[in-house]
């Protein structure tokens, strides 16, 4: 059976960037028609005339992949989560590409089902084309740099998730080709981007890299990474084993391996602390399953509100810290893991009325290896991207909670500087000296 429609998502996958009607067309003497105020700068590149800072790059192989697709006979469909179908509609008028006969055309006019709803899931979109056009969905394809596009798999749809850095390339388009119209299994299942990957409950949240979904597991939830692709598992299991060892692991300025480092502490961490369920880091497939955190979030609570110098907030997070630097030290002690990132939003709380009596950190992807000798914690030589390492470093206990203590009131107090809840200049005079702080 053969692929008989293609379909794509438009934003960070035949384009880079977001088509965003709360951006475009809101400059200075902007156009009332929002898409009017789109202009083909150059063959690749569409800018906001009322905002030149706004603009989108078509990907550059998006018109010969499109070509491609025509003379096989297949056709095309736009299958867009956008909430402006006006603005996408211009862009693909603008941005063009070959015919069959060669000829150039403007993409919107060579786009059989043109489906751009800011309202309806993808699962309904591929519904209606499935109606429209009577094709099985086993014979359609969707390209997609979301990850949650996946869900179409369910209804048959076949799907391949784009690096939404690079966008639609000519060789992954090959590759799913290939791969998806029956030509063979590949060698390895665990090659396939969320093989193995469990029903996805609510939206929990998200942010750059992954999302967080419900679980069928009460006590679970479900992590997806935004940018897993084909390809990625090889180099992703390299630099897992340097760094499952406990090794030095420098990834340099690429993309790719940034981005792999981070998903390799995170799963090495929970792994080490008994929170990662599923599967092995070593068959990892863009998506895992961790504990689920209870507690609640410090700012949630009534006195955390009060301002940042008043007594009862202080007392309130002075008691938060010291509660936190407990969970540390019982991760290094029985584990082996330090959290390097252990500021106020990785942490929830069990409260008892409004004082909080007991920590649970959260995210485990910056951390490092540390061990207790029985006087002093020794900091192991991992090294981290997004925090300073400090590997090597020696501290007895008095001298690790100090450090801890000193870090987090100062991340405190910089995050109230930078909400302009306190000025700068008080926030120095006032952690000029923290001696009662490390009091508990």
């Amino acid at each position: 059976m053969g692929l008989k429609i293609i379909a794509f998502e438009v934003d960070d996958t035949l384009w880079s960037g977001r088509l965003d009607e709360a951006r475009f067309g809101k400059g200075r003497n902007a156009n009332p028609v929002i898409e009017d105020n789109l202009e083909l700068v150059s063959d690749l590149m569409i800018r906001d005339i009322s905002d030149r800072q706004n603009s989108i790059n078509m990907f550059s192989d998006v018109p010969i992949i499109i070509n491609d697709i025509l003379k096989k006979g297949m056709k095309i469909a736009i299958v867009s989560r956008n909430s402006s179908k006006a603005l996408c509609d211009r862009a693909l008028f603008l941005f063009k590409a070959r015919n069959t006969n060669d000829v150039l055309t403007p993409i919107i006019s060579l786009v059989t089902f043109d489906e751009v709803s800011g309202r309806d899931s993808k699962s309904q979109i591929f519904t209606r084309i499935q109606g429209w056009s009577g094709v099985a969905y086993e014979e359609m394809l969707l390209f997609d740099s979301d990850s949650s596009g996946s869900e179409v798999e369910k209804l048959g749809v076949k799907f391949k998730l784009i690096n939404r850095y690079r966008g639609l390339a000519w060789e992954e388009y090959q590759e799913a080709l290939k791969g998806e119209s029956n030509t063979g299994k590949p060698k390895d299942p665990y090659d396939i981007p969320f093989y193995d990957q469990p029903p996805l409950g609510r939206l929990l949240g998200g942010g750059k890299f992954a999302k967080v979904y419900e679980s069928q597991e009460q006590d679970a939830v479900i992590k997806v990474m935004n940018y897993w692709v084909t390809g990625l598992r090889k180099r992703f299991l390299e630099i897992y084993g340097i760094i499952k060892e406990g090794k030095p692991f420098k990834p340099g300025s690429s993309n790719d391996d940034q981005y792999l480092t981070m998903i390799a502490f995170e799963l090495r961490n929970l792994n080490a602390i008994k929170e990662l369920r599923a599967p092995k880091p070593e068959n990892f497939t863009g998506w895992f399953t961790m504990l689920k955190i209870g507690g609640i979030a410090l700012w949630k609570t009534p006195l955390y509100k009060r301002h940042p110098f008043s007594v009862p907030f202080q007392r309130l997070i002075k008691t938060a810290f010291h509660l936190i630097v407990d969970e540390i030290e019982v991760a290094v002690k029985k584990y082996g893991i330090e959290h390097r990132d252990a500021h106020l939003a990785n942490a929830n709380f069990t409260m008892d009325g409004d004082q909080p009596v007991k920590a649970h950190l959260l995210d485990w992807g910056i951390a490092v290896q540390m061990k207790w000798d029985g006087k002093r914690y020794i900091r192991g030589d991992d090294v981290l991207l997004w925090a300073d390492s400090e590997a090597g470093m020696k501290y007895t206990p008095e001298e690790f909670r100090q450090y801890w203590i000193t870090w987090m009131v100062k991340t405190e107090y910089e995050a109230n500087v930078s909400r302009k809840a306190i000025t700068e200049e008080d926030s120095k005079k006032f952690l000029s000296d923290l001696s009662w702080w490390f009091q508990r």
